[in-house]
């Protein structure tokens, strides 16, 4: 994300008026932010809320899309509120071993702070390499989150 560099994150925003659900908000989102269409993802469920070290509160929608890895690389484009996007096969994830934590304080708050050390394939029309990326904070609390309820 441009506004927090080095910072991986899933598409997502506020709820807008009108929006009687976090599934209407997520797919809204889905659309502006990949220009992918909305037919192409299935509802799966929720998350529990997640809370992020400003206290601030973060709904999760799990969806999953019907495009092909090589579909959705080459047809997603951002709106700007991203750099690039890279695919992860969620089994990655499975292994504990690949997480670790933080201790940290907010506040005068504890707040973990879980990480994930990821090696990408980032494959678009703009690039093509593998990179070791950070997944870490809110974004790491939610994948962390779906990895328990397996």
């Amino acid at each position: 994300m441009p506004s927090f560099r080095g910072h991986l994150a899933f598409v997502g925003g506020h709820r807008q008026e009108g929006e009687i659900n976090p599934w209407e908000t997520a797919k809204r989102e889905y659309v502006e932010e990949t220009s992918l269409p909305e037919d192409s993802l299935e509802f799966l469920g929720h998350l529990p809320d997640i809370s992020t070290v400003s206290s601030r509160f973060i709904s999760s929608v799990v969806a999953k899309t019907h495009l092909t890895k090589q579909e959705f690389i080459n047809s997603i484009k951002s709106n700007g509120e991203w750099t690039y996007a890279f695919t992860v096969p969620f089994k990655y994830f499975l292994d504990e071993s690949s997480w670790s934590y933080g201790v940290g304080h907010w506040k005068d708050k504890k707040r973990y702070v879980f990480f994930n050390s990821i090696d990408a394939s980032i494959q678009n029309s703009t690039r093509s390499e593998v990179q070791t990326e950070m997944l870490w904070g809110a974004t790491a609390k939610m994948v962390w989150s779906l990895v328990q309820l397996q």
